[in-house]
């Protein structure tokens, strides 16, 4: 593997770890195949990763990611028109993020909680709780969604998990804090 400075392999830890959590997402929502599975960017959102580059250092930057990640995730693709960008993670990878993140309780207990029509949203924050009572819980005003939780350590969880409650149910989404300061 290359030689790659602190500051560097702190960025493609992050976006590794992020790529990592989604699929891992995906796998408690929809079941685990044993197949390949991509991850999309918007170019903006994966600059958040690499910090200040110039654009055509992205190119490299993502050349790097792929040899950072290879002897995990095996030998990711990358693609991408310059606006937005696709990370192909092999059969291999998503195997490897199966094994190594499935004791992600907190993440598979609030998929089954999200999936019963009775669901509310003290159900929500008492799943956040068993992880960590030290989370916030905020209402929004006047959006698409009705609440917004997540942890004051993103150590713990990095993600903005955006709630909205129906009559049908309660549904989120979830967002890394640079998408959801963005978005909302």
């Amino acid at each position: 593997m290359e030689n790659f400075n602190q500051e560097r392999m702190e960025q493609y830890k992050s976006l590794e770890q992020n790529i990592m959590q989604t699929v891992y997402e995906w796998q408690v929502k929809i079941g685990y195949a044993k197949e390949s599975m991509n991850v999309y960017f918007m170019k903006d959102s994966l600059c958040y990763y690499c910090g200040e580059i110039e654009k055509d250092e992205l190119r490299e930057w993502l050349s790097g990611f792929k040899e950072f990640v290879k002897e995990r995730l095996g030998e990711i693709k990358v693609s991408g028109d310059g606006k937005r960008f696709c990370i192909g993670v092999p059969e291999s990878g998503t195997a490897y993020i199966k094994e190594h993140m499935e004791g992600n309780t907190f993440l598979s207990a609030l998929v089954e909680a999200i999936k019963r029509p009775d669901c509310t949203m003290e159900d929500i924050k008492q799943i956040f709780a068993s992880l960590s009572k030290d989370f916030v819980c905020e209402k929004i005003e006047g959006g698409e969604f009705d609440y917004v939780l997540y942890y004051n350590d993103p150590l713990l969880d990095p993600f903005r998990y955006c709630f909205t409650v129906h009559s049908h149910g309660i549904y989120y989404h979830r967002f890394t804090s640079y998408d959801y300061n963005s978005v909302i």
